[in-house]
């Protein structure tokens, strides 16, 4: 796909649609935070291979314990492709180690739940697209909405790179046969276009940090499309629940549909929700439960959001301490002989790429001043975040 025809076929619908259609799908959130930028060609794409997972290298690691034989040859495709991609265009080396790493973790959900070899997945937001390629590495159907169009143009030679069979959804006028291909690629004017069907509807559902990087509206309208095109049984995964005032999305989600797994995916106890892995399923799932004790361990997370989040979070949930674990269970293996450790993963991309590598640029940059010494701040009651 050549940037022009993207940005042909986005002025073609932003002149069909009302102002806030355009308003609300354009990636506030990306802008505010300067994540988002224009490109014109695509020697930029290199930032976008590896976003929004600095140092959470070891974070990862510690909640895969070690990687299966099938995951590190996997890992190890995905990481030579973004190595190549960005080579080629943009004179770069870029690996994508974390994002790529951190894609496993709902990957091996999707696997504990899956009760078929393939699956149809489709991912809201998917970023720099890792969770993508392991779905079609192993053998799924995989559809992708993306609202940033930095981020499509990643997406779009990255994900080709396991697909024989692809299909850009730039324009429903032209483009009709788009469910005979295992990759389809979505814009946001594709996606609010009510032509937009699925005959076969969704396993897995897949919400991959974009609750906190979406406005409510569109997020409004995500949610009409889950109902639209989830399976009755079919699962949604969400890592990254977020805080502040995206936690209304996050709201909306646990109104509509029932969270019945749940894992923290980091080592803080008080953020509950805010960076969990979850699962949810439709209302019609699972048996209603009228109480929920809420553990004191919870408490300090309760004061700080609303209430009535928190009540709609569990409400109708089939939510159990088994299930928590059964979860966390999933996301950890024992290693074994023919499994990696860390440490055996990471030898091997330094031998491969050189030490420098593994980190990202914007890694290595802020690792200058991130640990510096924060006690003098501490003692001025400053906040250090």
């Amino acid at each position: 796909m050549k940037i022009e025809s993207y940005i042909s076929a986005e002025k073609k619908y932003i002149k069909k649609y009302p102002i806030f259609v355009y308003k609300n799908f354009y990636p506030k959130h990306l802008i505010e935070h300067g994540f988002f930028q224009d490109i014109h060609d695509l020697s930029d794409i290199w930032k976008y291979a590896d976003t929004m997972h600095w140092h959470r290298l070891d974070e990862t690691f510690r909640l895969l314990s070690s990687l299966t034989e099938t995951e590190v040859e996997d890992c190890k495709n995905i990481i030579e492709k973004v190595k190549n991609i960005s080579d080629k265009y943009c004179n770069k080396v870029v690996l994508g180690t974390t994002p790529t790493l951190r894609a496993l973790l709902t990957t091996r959900v999707i696997e504990k739940l899956q009760n078929k070899d393939k699956n149809n997945i489709l991912e809201i937001g998917p970023g720099s697209g890792m969770v993508g390629a392991f779905s079609l590495l192993r053998g799924n159907n995989y559809v992708a909405i993306e609202n940033a169009s930095p981020l499509f143009y990643w997406q779009n030679i990255f994900l080709k790179n396991f697909s024989q069979n692809t299909m850009d959804l730039l324009d429903l006028d032209d483009d009709k046969n788009y469910e005979k291909s295992n990759f389809v690629h979505i814009p946001w004017w594709s996606a609010v276009d009510e032509r937009l069907t699925f005959k076969k509807k969704f396993d897995f559902i897949v919400l991959n940090h974009c609750i906190t990087e979406i406005t409510s509206q569109a997020f409004n309208f995500y949610i009409y499309l889950i109902k639209k095109f989830l399976k009755d049984d079919g699962k949604i995964i969400v890592e990254g629940w977020g805080g502040g005032k995206y936690l209304r999305n996050a709201a909306r989600l646990t109104q509509n549909f029932n969270l019945v797994h749940n894992v923290s995916s980091t080592d803080n106890k008080n953020t509950f929700l805010y960076d969990a892995i979850s699962v949810l399923t439709k209302k019609n799932q699972h048996k209603k439960i009228s109480q929920f004790v809420i553990k004191r361990k919870f408490e300090s997370f309760l004061k700080r959001i609303n209430n009535h989040f928190l009540l709609k979070s569990f409400e109708g949930g089939h939510f159990q301490k088994h299930l928590v674990s059964e979860l966390s269970n999933a996301l950890k293996i024992k290693q074994n002989t023919n499994g990696q450790s860390k440490e055996e993963f990471i030898n091997h991309l330094i031998k491969t790429y050189g030490e420098s590598q593994i980190l990202n640029e914007d890694e290595h940059f802020t690792k200058k001043f991130d640990d510096f010494d924060h006690s003098s701040e501490k003692k001025e009651n400053f906040t250090v975040i």
